[in-house]
C-alpha cells in the first residue's frame, strides 16, 4: 500500500509528541550542517559565526521545531551571506544541502519574521 509521505510525518509528529516526555529525544541539531556548506560554498568565517549565532538565537527562540534542521542550516547560511555581503545563488545553496529553493526561501522568511531581524540591502 502506498502512503502519503507528508500523512506518515503528520503521525510521526503525534507520536512524537505524545511520548516526549518518556522518549528524551533532542530536536536534530541543524548547526552540524553549517561547516559542510561554509566548505562546499567557499564562504568566510565571518559567514560562520553568523549562521551558527542565527541558528542559535532560532533555537532559544524555539523556530526549529518540525522544520528540517538542512532548511534551517541552509536558511541561516543564505541570510549570514546577504549580512557579510558575500552572495551566493539560492538554488546552488540549497542543491547543496539537498532541499528544494522554495524550502530555503520560506525557511529564511520564517527566521526574518520570528527573530525579527531587519537585512538592508
Amino acid at each position: 500500500a502506498c502512503v502519503d509521505r507528508r500523512e506518515v510525518r503528520r503521525y510521526y509528529m503525534v507520536v512524537i509528541k505524545k511520548l516526549r516526555d518518556k522518549l528524551f529525544l533532542k530536536p536534530p541539531d541543524p548547526s552540524r550542517y553549517v561547516p559542510m556548506l561554509i566548505n562546499k560554498l567557499g564562504l568566510s568565517m565571518e559567514v560562520h559565526k553568523t549562521a551558527l549565532a542565527i541558528i542559535e538565537a532560532a533555537s532559544k527562540a524555539r523556530v526549529l521545531l518540525g522544520k528540517s534542521p538542512k532548511s534551517i542550516a541552509a536558511a541561516a547560511v543564505y541570510m549570514a551571506c546577504i549580512i557579510h555581503g558575500e552572495r551566493r545563488d539560492r538554488l546552488r545553496l540549497a542543491e547543496t544541502i539537498n532541499i528544494n529553493e522554495y524550502t530555503l526561501r520560506k525557511r529564511a522568511r520564517e527566521l526574518l519574521r520570528s527573530l525579527k531581524v531587519s537585512i538592508y540591502i
